[in-house]
């Protein structure tokens, strides 16, 4: 079943567009870090401590020296959610905004901008934390809102006067979202 699950995964990252792999990458982290959630949780006795290392290990801390001995959370950060609600709308928002740029720009520019809104995401997140002096401990981030927040401004920027149809309030042109 495994095998088959994993050929079938192979296959969707390999032939969809590369929205649909961020898409896909991101939902697969999600429920891996789910099933790990609750393998980790029964192995504990209910205690979240286990989890909660392990989230340490791939969210953005902000302490440049745990940063330099653990440099992977640079990118590990862009893909790991811990609720539902936070994948769920940053993974809607990325589709949205994530096809306006991809329909503008092309396909090949979607990795792109995902890593790199990403990673400026993260580097505004250490500056600030740097500059107001907050404790590193306290500044953990996770979660693709950056890179999702990246392709909102490149739509912006690209096509101001592009026309959403939004369900309650109607047309309204992306300048003004």
């Amino acid at each position: 079943m495994m095998d088959s699950l994993w050929e079938d995964f192979k296959y969707n990252i390999s032939k969809s567009t590369r929205l649909n792999q961020v898409i896909l990458i991101n939902a697969s982290v999600f429920i891996i870090l789910l099933l790990a959630r609750i393998i980790l949780n029964i192995a504990d006795g209910g205690n979240q401590s286990a989890f909660s290392n392990l989230i340490q290990l791939v969210s953005l801390n902000t302490d440049l020296g745990y940063l330099l001995r653990h440099p992977w959370i640079l990118v590990s950060h862009m893909f790991t959610h811990v609720g539902i609600w936070h994948l769920i709308w940053n993974m809607v928002s990325l589709y949205w905004f994530g096809n306006i740029v991809g329909d503008l720009l092309g396909d090949k520019y979607i990795w792109r901008v995902y890593l790199f809104s990403g990673f400026a995401g993260a580097l505004v997140i250490i500056l600030f934390s740097k500059l107001f002096h907050f404790p590193s401990d306290m500044v953990i981030a996770h979660g693709a809102s950056a890179a999702v927040m990246g392709f909102v401004l490149a739509a912006a920027v690209i096509a101001p006067d592009y026309v959403l149809h939004l369900l309650i309030i109607g047309s309204v042109r992306l300048k003004y979202v």
